[in-house]
């Protein structure tokens, strides 16, 4: 619907909420259109040069634009220490690859978490064929919480880059917010991650074996 509003055939279009997700686009100039009801989340707004950008007034609001070099941004917030980096990459059922994340160390009883993971899609069409009831594939992330018995305790399932609009060498980031629920106990709980398919739930598989990464550690104190 998107694609068919906008009406331009010449241009390779990305689509995603900036309010939790990011697009880095595989090329060195890209233009950012960024409409004032969806504006960066300040974790993607402080790695990128907005102070460049020109802003259009509309009849009743505004819309952001910016000329950014997407890879040179993206290569500088990997190198800054801010994040882990995937060594090797992991792979899920050869349509993308966890390259980094940054999660939390520790958060309080009723407190959400925010974890961040970036994904280099490698080939949209692994995810296999539509569903009848969708126009184009879905595919959601999870992050889930986990004690040390293996039970969830709470999670975060959300995809605001959507896979029909996935180019294979791009790079997008998505924010995870998990609450922890007022039953939980303090302690050490595992962070895992990973990709499955919608409408049908199933998860993609890591080409090295499993259907989840773990990303680290979080200690839940009280409240």
């Amino acid at each position: 619907i998107a694609d068919l509003r906008v009406r331009r055939d010449d241009l390779d279009l990305r689509w995603f909420d900036a309010r939790a997700a990011f697009v880095f686009p595989n090329t060195e100039q890209s233009l950012l259109v960024v409409p004032a009801n969806a504006y960066p989340d300040p974790i993607f707004a402080a790695h990128l040069p907005l102070a460049d950008a020109e802003r259009h007034a509309t009849l009743d609001s505004y819309f952001d634009t910016l000329i950014w070099n997407p890879q040179k941004v993206l290569d500088v917030w990997m190198a800054d220490g801010s994040l882990t980096v995937a060594s090797p990459p992991v792979r899920f059922g050869g349509a993308v690859e966890l390259v980094a994340f940054q999660s939390p160390a520790a958060a309080r009883i009723g407190e959400s978490a925010s974890t961040i993971t970036f994904w280099r899609v490698t080939d949209p069409a692994a995810l296999g064929p539509r569903s009848p009831i969708n126009y184009a594939p879905e595919a959601a992330l999870f992050l889930h919480v986990l004690d040390a018995s293996g039970n969830l305790i709470t999670g975060d399932d959300r995809l605001q880059a959507p896979a029909w609009n996935w180019r294979a060498g791009d790079v997008f980031a998505q924010i995870h917010r998990a609450v922890i629920p007022q039953g939980a106990a303090p302690g050490e709980y595992r962070l895992e991650v990973g990709v499955y398919t919608m409408p049908d739930i199933v998860r993609l598989p890591r080409t090295d074996g499993g259907d989840a990464a773990v990303i680290g550690t979080m200690w839940v104190a009280p409240p």
